[in-house]
């Protein structure tokens, strides 16, 4: 088969990939990875290659779809292939994201008799070259809906530069495996960074199946982005505290809360999705932690125990993802942060009594939305005077805050985060 030939071939298949799950994300508006999964499980003769392919390309094209909604048809094309104007979207999106060393891109654009642009680095250049290309005014504003300055404070071109960009992988030592697990990295010839402001944290260059390690086979690391270190790290866990965390999820915090409780603390891991804390047991059990309970989060609330510290990394709009996730700016609508809200205060008036008097409460989101960060710690303020905000230093930054801090993309290459540290007065 000539290369033109399988060059073409790829690219058929690729776009009918792309579209399939493109267009299932809209309408359904179920994340982008999920109906990826399924897609992957539906067609097993995907190998490593072409799944890299089409979700980069399928993410990619979430990531510029303010810029390329007028371009992509509104319902899926019966043959993506055939379909002048997905076919052009998919291109500029690929010429973008700098996925220009394939056959199947080569095929695109000999079919589509496009010729490949050499990008501005900056984002205001690329709007200007691109709205150029299509005839239109492009702005960076255009990258996230419309109604996500209503809910959120200093968007900067910082803040757009940061979610046009993948993000990287980061990594959390535990179990003192920093030596080992730099070692195992080196020696797979695999780059990476070790920042100062955060222990124990690394970040991973380049791309490497990191779960076929032995370091992470032994519970040496986990895989936790930089912004929910941080989190761990404003709670300053003692050794010898009782913990409670309230919506654990998959435990990623929990087990860095049981690595800093060691020897002598506990951690309590609750959920209302009571499936995902077998998650929670099997990456403890990897790691060798016994310091880590799993508890029932209705009976808990019930219970008689008092801890010396609350976790409420709260369910939220996750707009801080919005980098590692991009379908969500399009799945989503403004009022996802305001009915969050109340679910999230609802959340903190229900088990703030399970702390002990000088205990610490710690409240969190990955949002980037005041109504779901400064707004709610205010409203649970008014109405519950036992507690106060305790000033803290930002992790990353050194500054002291009022006890509420923010994470942001940039310049620490991570997701967004907010985090309120409160204190329960002493009678």
């Amino acid at each position: 088969m000539s290369e033109n030939k399988l060059g073409y071939n790829q690219a058929s298949k690729y776009l009918s990939a792309i579209a399939e799950v493109f267009y299932e994300v809209m309408e359904t508006k179920k994340p982008a990875d999920r109906e990826l999964r399924n897609f992957f499980s539906n067609n097993r003769q995907c190998g490593s290659r072409d799944r890299r392919f089409i979700s980069e390309g399928l993410y990619g094209l979430f990531r510029w779809y303010g810029w390329l909604v007028t371009l992509i048809p509104e319902e899926k094309p019966d043959d993506a292939i055939n379909s002048e104007d997905f076919r052009k979207a998919l291109l500029i999106c690929l010429n973008l994201e700098g996925m220009t060393d394939t056959l199947a891109y080569t095929a695109l654009c000999d079919l589509a008799s496009y010729e490949s642009i050499e990008f501005s680095e900056d984002l205001i250049g690329k709007a200007d070259q691109l709205g150029f290309l299509l005839g239109k005014v492009l702005s960076i504003e255009d990258l996230v809906p419309s109604w996500f300055s209503n809910v959120t404070r200093d968007l900067n071109a910082d803040f757009y530069e940061s979610i046009q960009r993948r993000p990287p992988v980061w990594i959390r030592i535990q179990k003192n495996g920093l030596a080992k697990v730099l070692e195992e990295l080196k020696a797979n010839e695999i780059e990476f960074e070790v920042p100062e402001k955060i222990p124990n944290a690394v970040k991973v260059l380049g791309k490497v199946n990191l779960v076929a390690f032995k370091t992470f086979r032994m519970g040496l690391f986990e895989v936790q982005d930089l912004a929910s270190q941080v989190l761990v790290s404003v709670c300053q866990a003692k050794s010898d505290q009782n913990w409670w965390d309230v919506c654990a999820g998959a435990g990623g915090k929990t087990l860095a809360l049981a690595d800093s409780l060691f020897p002598k603390g506990r951690v309590l891991a609750t959920d209302k999705r009571k499936h995902v804390l077998q998650e929670v047991k099997k990456r403890s059990q990897r790691a060798g932690f016994r310091n880590i309970s799993l508890g029932n989060l209705e009976k808990e609330k019930r219970s008689s125990m008092k801890y010396d510290g609350l976790l409420v990394d709260a369910p939220c709009s996750c707009t801080g993802t919005w980098r590692r996730n991009p379908d969500a700016r399009w799945t989503r609508q403004e009022n996802v942060c305001h009915e969050w809200s109340s679910v999230q205060l609802q959340i903190l008036n229900e088990v703030c009594s399970k702390l002990k008097e000088g205990g610490v409460l710690i409240y969190a989101t990955c949002s980037s939305s005041f109504i779901e960060n400064e707004q709610v710690v205010d409203e649970f303020l008014k109405t519950n005077d036992a507690f106060v905000l305790e000033p803290i230093a930002h992790p990353l930054s050194g500054e002291m805050t009022s006890g509420m801090i923010n994470v942001e993309a940039l310049p620490d290459d991570c997701d967004s985060m907010f985090a309120a540290r409160l204190i329960r007065k002493k009678k």
